[in-house]
């Protein structure tokens, strides 16, 4: 293997740990999860090298030194987009009684009021309307009874959201709420929150 190909690959490995961390992370801590053959001034070489490419490059993003070590931001001029994006994730984020509703509606559909009220032990008129208004959750017909009551069922926007194709993905009921709060909180949240107020500032 040639030096420029160790090169190349090196810069690669470095280029991915920046992408998924979500703190300034320094050369030395780069060497120790990469490991042989890089050494702290190859990697500092590919760090440098990283930013100019950025720069260059007119990304919306840079590579910035900063706390003892190196951190992919978004530039100052995005501030305002990305503080749009957090007002979306915010309106993503559901409560544990909205989550807990989603759930008996996602197994049981197409289901009733009454009967989610009944599984649930409590009322849940506001949560129903909250749900429909951030379409997780649709009226999918009439049932067959007294007062032809509304029945409630998830749509496609709830598919998205969870990663489904179908409702019949869903996983087992114990890890239901588990795996609602997971998709809703996603892992890059921190980090966009992160850069926003490093933009901000600058």
């Amino acid at each position: 293997m040639t030096a420029s190909t160790i090169s190349t690959e090196l810069k690669k490995k470095v280029e991915v740990l920046l992408f998924v961390h979500n703190r300034p992370i320094s050369s030395r801590e780069l060497v120790s999860i990469i490991g042989e053959p890089a050494d702290k001034d190859n990697v500092e070489l590919c760090l440098k090298q990283i930013s100019r490419e950025l720069d260059l490059a007119d990304k919306p993003y840079s590579l910035e030194s900063l706390a003892g070590g190196w951190q992919l931001l978004t530039r100052s001029e995005f501030a305002p987009l990305l503080k749009q994006l957090n007002e979306v994730q915010k309106k993503e984020t559901l409560s544990k009684a909205q989550l807990e509703t989603l759930a008996v509606i996602a197994y049981s559909q197409p289901i009733t009021k009454f009967d989610i009220e009944s599984i649930r032990g409590v009322g849940c008129g506001p949560v129903l309307k909250l749900l429909q208004e951030r379409d997780y959750i649709r009226i999918v017909g009439r049932a067959d009874k007294l007062g032809a009551p509304v029945l409630y069922g998830t749509t496609k926007h709830f598919l998205n959201v969870f990663g489904l194709n179908d409702p019949q993905e869903l996983p087992e009921r114990d890890d239901i709420i588990h795996t609602f709060k997971d998709k809703l909180h996603s892992p890059n949240k921190k980090k966009d929150v992160e850069s926003k107020e490093h933009a901000e500032k600058n």
